[in-house]
């Protein structure tokens, strides 16, 4: 489940000397996965960097005046010779830039964890769940069948590098599903479920490969 927000603005500030851009390309994409911790397990929903693109126009040469000889606008020249048609006046030298362009950090990566698995939390319950995935390896649809009277209520299907790809509520009624696989990638998963407490109840012989 990824969040994604375009924002796209621009900045433009002009100083005496220098002229500068700045642009941001905030492309806020926060990113789901399940990591191991000493404790058990945790979900981290990590929200990735943001840079900015600073283009300045850093000034090389000033502006300036300078006098040269300029063809007369009098058209009171006689002469054969272009050069004696020309007279001493001032012109204007526009200044020249240069365009540098730099990146900066906008927003450092920042992360939010939850813990999902805190095994002291049932050492002492008499728990048995299993999940019973098929086919496998799979092609088009994964088959779901749950302990009947089970206490899952959330299911999450990661990849090979822990990142969520599909998460969705279960209710405590529902025994069997199904998961259309047709958009996944080829690759191993694993099937992950919690309880209403965020307990893990499927941590063990939950993977499974998409053809």
């Amino acid at each position: 489940m990824k969040k994604i927000y375009l924002l796209l603005f621009g900045l433009l500030l002009i100083g005496m000397n220098n002229y500068t851009t700045a642009q941001t390309l905030d492309t806020t994409i926060v990113v789901k996965k399940i990591e191991r911790r000493q404790y058990g397990f945790a979900e981290v929903e990590y929200t990735l960097p943001v840079w900015k693109r600073i283009s300045e126009q850093m000034l090389i040469t000033c502006a300036a005046s300078k006098w040269a000889k300029v063809k007369s606008d009098r058209g009171c020249c006689f002469s054969y010779d272009p050069e004696k048609c020309k007279v001493w006046g001032l012109y204007e030298v526009r200044a020249q830039y240069k365009t540098v362009t730099k990146i900066e950090l906008a927003r450092p990566l920042l992360w939010k964890e939850t813990p999902i698995w805190m095994p002291e939390a049932y050492l002492f319950k008499n728990i048995v769940f299993s999940c019973d995935i098929s086919p496998n390896p799979a092609e088009t649809q994964l088959r779901l069948a749950l302990t009947p009277e089970h206490t899952a209520q959330h299911l999450y299907i990661t990849n090979f590098q822990g990142a969520v790809v599909y998460e969705q509520d279960i209710d405590t009624h529902e025994q069997l599903f199904w998961i259309d696989l047709s958009y996944f990638p080829a690759g191993m998963y694993a099937i992950w479920l919690t309880d209403a407490q965020r307990h893990l109840l499927k941590d063990t012989d939950n993977t499974f490969v998409k053809r």
